[in-house]
């Protein structure tokens, strides 16, 4: 196994909308993301989901490589919109657990050398201490959660 050039940590999700459940999480889509700019193995996203997590085939079919420590249950959000001003509410129903450095210290050697690593939190899962096992990588944040 070759480093890959970007991972993204961080929990996938579940989001409950009026039309049924879609996929979330800003690891998810930053993958997805990066996945169209780079070659197939050159993507892969550390995360936890619980064994119900309904998306796994759409991240696998478009090449992206993924690392998941089992939890219980896969963070689910559920979301409305407001009909008139379009503003949403949230809520957390379901949390997955901790991403911490114990985890992503375990993870192969090869990924852990990831030139670019993007720490995506949607729920506050991803412990700071994370980025002391990615000395020489570019650390990249986006926070959401």
């Amino acid at each position: 196994m070759r480093p890959p050039a970007f991972l993204t940590i961080g929990h996938l999700c579940h989001d409950r909308v009026p039309e049924g459940i879609h996929p979330g999480g800003a690891a998810l889509y930053a993958a997805l993301a990066a996945r169209a700019l780079l070659s197939e193995g050159d993507v892969t996203v550390v995360t936890r989901v619980g064994p119900d997590f309904a998306f796994r085939a759409l991240l696998e079919g478009a090449g992206v490589d993924l690392f998941v420590h089992p939890a219980p249950a896969t963070t689910t959000f559920e979301n409305r919109y407001d009909p008139v001003s379009g503003r949403r509410a949230q809520w957390l129903h379901a949390w997955a657990a901790p991403l911490s450095k114990e985890i992503v210290s375990a993870l192969p050697e090869a990924v852990r050398e990831s030139r670019i690593v993007h720490l995506a939190p949607i729920a506050r899962e991803v412990d700071l201490e994370v980025i002391e096992a990615f000395p020489q990588g570019l650390i990249g944040l986006s926070p959401q959660g």
